[in-house]
């Protein structure tokens, strides 16, 4: 398993900081959230895990989710201000994804 991604994020303003881990085995992305203290072993066997076939499912997912935890208001201008700051982080963090794997996504698709 090729861990790609791992740090301490804030989901939501109203949830505490949480450890994200993302990774890759032969034939899926995992995403892994849990308790920012938790170390390799307990995030491994005590934390949310999330399966995906592809990459674009795995950020299209954590899009979501931190989109529906950050919204706390249904006006317009503070849904599209939810919605582009939450479109930044996880773009940001698709390209962190990218730079972490030099290049080997290319070859995925092949």
């Amino acid at each position: 398993m090729l861990k790609i991604i791992d740090k301490i994020v804030e989901i939501s303003p109203t949830h505490k900081k949480r450890r994200l881990l993302i990774t890759k085995d032969e034939l899926q992305w995992i995403l892994i959230i849990g308790h920012p203290e938790y170390n390799d072993d307990e995030m491994a066997k005590s934390a949310n895990k999330y399966y995906y076939p592809r990459l674009d499912y795995l950020l299209k997912d954590l899009l979501m989710k931190k989109y529906r935890t950050t919204i706390d208001d249904l006006e317009l201008s503070t849904v599209s201000e939810t919605i582009e700051s939450s479109f930044q982080e996880i773009k940001t963090l698709g390209m962190e994804i990218e730079s972490n794997l030099k290049g080997l996504l290319l070859y995925e698709s092949s």
